[in-house]
C-alpha cells in the first residue's frame, strides 16, 4: 500500500514540477512575442529613452526605465554585418507591466530614483542544473550612495540583490559578456574614479576573480588599442586616455564576435573583439593588445525618418543659399543699370561747366573806365548760358 502511495506522490509532484515549468516558461516566452500589435508600434526608438541593447535569438530589445521596445527578427533588418549601422525603427513598445505582469516590484521605480544613469540588461542563463536557459534582467545604478546590483530571474520569479554600499554618485559599471549565455563581467571604477579594473559578475558570486586594469593607447597612427594589464602598466596618458573613453559609457551589448559599448552623452561608439576577454595563463605576461574602433554615435544609430529630415534641411539649405545669390546679382545688375544711365548726363553736366569756367577763366578782365567786364548770365533757355556785355561811363 505505502509504495502505490510514495509512487502517487511522485506523480503529483512531477505534475506540479511541469505545471510550474510551464508557467515559467510562459512568463519566460512573453518578451518573444509571435505577434505584435499595431498600436504598439513605434516609429523610431531614438524618440524613446535608452538605458540598454539587449541580443536575445535575434531579437533585439531597447530598455527604458520602465518599458521596453522590441525589434523583432531578423537581426540584420537592424544590424549590419560590418557593424556601422544600427536601425531602430519599428519596434514594439510595451511597459514592463503589459510584457511581464507578474514581475513585481519590477526596477521602474528604482530606475527613477538613480543619480547616475541606469543600467539594464536582457539576457539569459545556462546551467547545467537548468533544464532550459533562463532569462534574466539585470539592472544597476547608484541610490543614496548605494550601488544597487539587482538580477531577476524570470524562469524563477526571484531577484537576487549584490548591493555595494558608500559609492561615489560616478561610481560606473559596464557589463560584458562574449555573448548570451555566457559569463558575465564588469568593469568599474569603485575604488578610484580613473582606475577601471575588470572583475567577475558578482550574480554568480565570481567578483572576488580580478582580470588586471582596463588599459587604451593610441599609436602614432591614431589607432586605438585596449588591454588588461596591471595598473602600474598604465602610463599617466593613458590613464586619462581610457578614462576619457569609458567615464560615461551607459550601453553595451555582445553581438557576432564584438563587443560594442556606447556613450550616448559623448557620443562615441567603441568596439573592440569578444578575445578580449580570453583569459590565459600568460596573458600577464605578453600583455595582448586588442584593436579598439572609436567611432562617432551619430554615425551608428540611423532612422529613416532622421535621414529625410537632413536631406530636407540640406535641400531647404541650398534652396534659401540660391534666394540670396539670385538676389544680390539682381542687386548689383541694377545698380549697374543706374550707374549707366547716369553717366551720359553727368558728362553734358561736366563739359557745360569747362566750358564756362573755360571762358570766364580765357578772358581778360580789368577795372579800367571805357573796357567792357564779362560775366556770366543765367540761361534763359535751353541752350548753354552765354555772356553779356556791360559798358560803363568815362
Amino acid at each position: 500500500m505505502s509504495t502505490y502511495v510514495n509512487i502517487a506522490i511522485i506523480i503529483v509532484i512531477k505534475i506540479l514540477i511541469l505545471f510550474r515549468s510551464i508557467t515559467l516558461a510562459n512568463d519566460n516566452d512573453l518578451w518573444f512575442p509571435k505577434e505584435f500589435p499595431n498600436d504598439k508600434l513605434i516609429e523610431c526608438g531614438l524618440d524613446h529613452e535608452m538605458f540598454g541593447l539587449s541580443i536575445i535569438d535575434n531579437y533585439l530589445f531597447q530598455l527604458e526605465k520602465c518599458a521596453v521596445i522590441i525589434y523583432p527578427p531578423p537581426l540584420d533588418k537592424y544590424l549590419d554585418k560590418d557593424f556601422k549601422k544600427l536601425k531602430l525603427e519599428n519596434g514594439y513598445r510595451y511597459t514592463f507591466e503589459e510584457i511581464q505582469p507578474d514581475w513585481k516590484p519590477n526596477y521602474c521605480e528604482m530606475a527613477k530614483k538613480a543619480v547616475n544613469t541606469p543600467w539594464l540588461v536582457l539576457t539569459y542563463w545556462t546551467r547545467p542544473e537548468y533544464e532550459a536557459k533562463h532569462v534574466l534582467i539585470y539592472f544597476f545604478a547608484v541610490i543614496d550612495g548605494t550601488m544597487k546590483y539587482q538580477v531577476h530571474d524570470f524562469d524563477l520569479q526571484n531577484t537576487i540583490g549584490k548591493d555595494k554600499i558608500k559609492v561615489r554618485d560616478n561610481t560606473l559599471y559596464i557589463l560584458i559578456a562574449k555573448g548570451s549565455g555566457q559569463e558575465h563581467f564588469v568593469i568599474h571604477n569603485t575604488a578610484v574614479e580613473k582606475r577601471y579594473e575588470l572583475m567577475g559578475d558578482p550574480f554568480t558570486k565570481m567578483d572576488h576573480i580580478k582580470y588586471d586594469f582596463i588599459c587604451i593607447n593610441k599609436d602614432d597612427k591614431k589607432n586605438y588599442f585596449i588591454s588588461r594589464i596591471p595598473w602600474d602598466d598604465c602610463s599617466k596618458d593613458n590613464v586619462n586616455l581610457t578614462h576619457s573613453l569609458l567615464k560615461s559609457i551607459s550601453l553595451s551589448f555582445t553581438v557576432n564576435g564584438k563587443i560594442i559599448m556606447i556613450s550616448t552623452k559623448d557620443n562615441l561608439v567603441l568596439l573592440t573583439d569578444v578575445e578580449f576577454l580570453d583569459f590565459k595563463m600568460n596573458d600577464s605576461i605578453t600583455k595582448p593588445q586588442y584593436p579598439l574602433q572609436v567611432k562617432s554615435l551619430n554615425d551608428f544609430f540611423f532612422c529613416e525618418k532622421y535621414k529625410s529630415n537632413i536631406l530636407i534641411f540640406i535641400i531647404v539649405g541650398v534652396i534659401v543659399l540660391v534666394i540670396i545669390i539670385i538676389a544680390v546679382i539682381t542687386f548689383i545688375m541694377i545698380r549697374k543699370k543706374k550707374n549707366k544711365a547716369k553717366k551720359p548726363f553727368d558728362k553734358m553736366i561736366s563739359k557745360s561747366k569747362l566750358k564756362i569756367d573755360g571762358k570766364i577763366l580765357g578772358s581778360k578782365t580789368t577795372n579800367t573806365i571805357g573796357t567792357s567786364t564779362t560775366i556770366p548770365t543765367a540761361a534763359t533757355s535751353n541752350t548753354i548760358p552765354t555772356s553779356i556785355t556791360i559798358k560803363t561811363k568815362n
